[in-house]
């Protein structure tokens, strides 16, 4: 396996670098179409490891969201991290598909192609600044992620981010030198809809096993914060930012 340099980095040293930029793409598959639209991801897979050995781009990450039903709104998640602006806005070339399957003709290539859009409904794409974070140096991505999606006030931002700084950085540090989880990180919405869901803050777990080793957050609030009152900070908390859902992302494939 490759080790990169480091955006999603979601990981490296560690996947994650101080100026990590993530663009999440928003999946609807309906239930027949599972099987193809997994099997066009394959496709795309050669053509983002084509992308990473040419420094375009740091991850490439499939992820099926956990949960979910006819009702929602989607059920997959592509995620592509760059180092930085400028890998983004240079983030695809007209001959990448033809460097990816060498000896194709441009029929079959168009053919291939042509199976994209009808395997799935894209629903939307977002980029993410990357704000904080601490994790370990895994070996691969990470397997399972809790994104949590965090609406504040307007104006609020500084104040928000200060307090994930200060509070609950130090706490996830402690989870992550104990082994009861993979990673954290605080993510900014850069663009889209910026009255809601503007920060994200993602959990990252190697495995389910790993995730029941971790501490009541109670317990491990008094030990990091053993002057602080836990009913305050919750108060504080609730007050600073509005949780407005939170999902479960599992890692199909990933490019790295």
């Amino acid at each position: 396996m490759k080790k990169m340099s480091a955006v999603l980095t979601i990981l490296f040293s560690t996947i994650l670098s101080a100026q990590t930029i993530a663009v999440v793409s928003y999946m609807k598959v309906e239930p027949g179409n599972t099987q193809e639209y997994l099997e066009v991801e394959k496709i795309w897979k050669k053509i983002h490891q084509t992308r990473l050995e040419k420094g375009m781009i740091k991850f490439w990450g499939l992820y099926s969201v956990m949960y979910t039903g006819t009702a929602s709104e989607y059920n997959y998640v592509t995620v592509n991290h760059f180092n930085n602006m400028n890998e983004l806005d240079n983030s695809w070339s007209d001959d990448l598909v033809q460097e990816s399957f060498p000896g194709k003709s441009e029929a079959e290539l168009n053919k291939m192609m042509a199976r994209t859009s009808p395997s799935r409904d894209l629903i939307r794409s977002e980029p993410y600044n990357l704000v904080s974070y601490t994790e370990t140096e895994p070996a691969e991505p990470t397997k399972i992620l809790f994104i949590n999606f965090m609406t504040i006030e307007q104006g609020t931002n500084n104040a928000y981010v200060t307090m994930e700084n200060e509070i609950y950085k130090p706490m996830h540090e402690k989870s992550v030198k104990s082994g009861s989880r993979t990673g954290w990180s605080l993510w900014s919405k850069m663009d889209g809809d910026m009255t809601s869901g503007q920060y994200v803050t993602v959990d990252s777990y190697s495995s389910w096993d790993q995730m029941d080793q971790q501490s009541p957050f109670a317990d491990l609030f008094k030990k990091v914060h053993p002057k602080k009152r836990f009913n305050k900070v919750s108060e504080m908390t609730n007050q600073a930012r509005l949780l407005e859902r939170r999902e479960t992302w599992e890692l199909i494939d990933s490019v790295y």
